[in-house]
């Protein structure tokens, strides 16, 4: 028997040592059991996905304008889409199968919304920006009033005269003539272009004439030409196709500096149209 060697740093001393028990799990058993921990959170984690009412849309949020009935068509939409079922199993509210895109297309019928944005909260939430069409003018043509949004589409059709109290009171009026209708059988001509001219004439005009309003538009030519006329009895006349600023400070310029004051008594017009010249009358 060959004698120990006591100097060695790693001895034990043969009272001491401990006979190795056999391991409860084995390594082959071991893994498997790992793998069994993973395939559950694995399968947990697919359940609250799909499955959980936690991730059902319980709350729609409407920000933006809101004399649309958008709240309730999303409701409708949402409802509809839970009577399809999605995959044949997955209800159709369930919020990460909400399908943002149909749902704006069904929001975009409404004729009253210009716009739709959908974004997802979770757990339970759908948060719908919208953009509703605002009315930019009246266009009054033989007795019957047209409330037309920012980009000249129509809004409401009324043959109501224009109260104080009515709701397009404060808007700029537009007056039209029966040989260059700008609107014809409820289809508008107007363009977003020709729209903006307006409202930004009937804002920009008061910068330049402290003493002066124009209280109300007319359009002719086809649209080519914007008749505005002013709280003292004269008319200035401009193309919505070039530059309002230049046109607005021709027609200051002019008024202020050309005309004389006894002139202004009889003034009847100043065409401002053609770029670098004015005429009056």
């Amino acid at each position: 028997m060959p004698k120990k060697d006591y100097s060695r740093k790693k001895f034990t001393h043969p009272l001491r040592q401990r006979k190795k028990r056999p391991a409860l799990i084995g390594p082959s058993l071991k893994k498997h059991l790992i793998r069994l921990v993973f395939a559950g959170g694995a399968i947990g984690v697919l359940w609250v996905t799909l499955f959980s009412p936690w991730l059902k849309v319980k709350n729609i949020v409407i920000e933006g304008n809101l004399r649309s009935d958008a709240y309730t068509t999303a409701w409708r939409w949402l409802g509809r889409e839970s009577m399809r079922k999605l995959y044949g199993k997955f209800s159709g509210n369930h919020i990460f199968f909400i399908r943002t895109k149909e749902l704006e297309n069904a929001l975009m019928e409404d004729e009253l919304i210009d716009s739709v944005v959908i974004e997802k909260k979770f757990p339970s939430s759908l948060v719908i920006g919208i953009e509703e069409r605002t009315a930019s003018f009246t266009y009054v043509l033989d007795g019957v009033r047209y409330i037309l949004d920012s980009r000249g589409s129509l809004l409401e059709v009324t043959e109501k005269p224009i109260e104080k109290n009515d709701a397009y009171s404060s808007l700029p009026i537009v007056y039209g003539t029966s040989t260059s209708p700008m609107i014809v059988n409820n289809e508008s001509s107007f363009t977003p272009q020709l729209t903006k001219f307006i409202k930004r004439l009937s804002v920009e005009f008061s910068k330049f004439f402290e003493n002066l309003a124009i209280v109300r538009f007319a359009i002719g030519d086809n649209g080519n030409t914007i008749t505005a006329m002013t709280s003292e009895g004269w008319y200035a006349l401009l193309d919505p196709t070039t530059d309002i600023m230049v046109q607005l400070s021709n027609l200051s310029r002019v008024y202020k500096e050309v005309v004389s004051e006894s002139r202004k008594k009889r003034l009847e017009y100043i065409d401002v149209r053609i770029e670098n010249y004015a005429y009056y009358k």
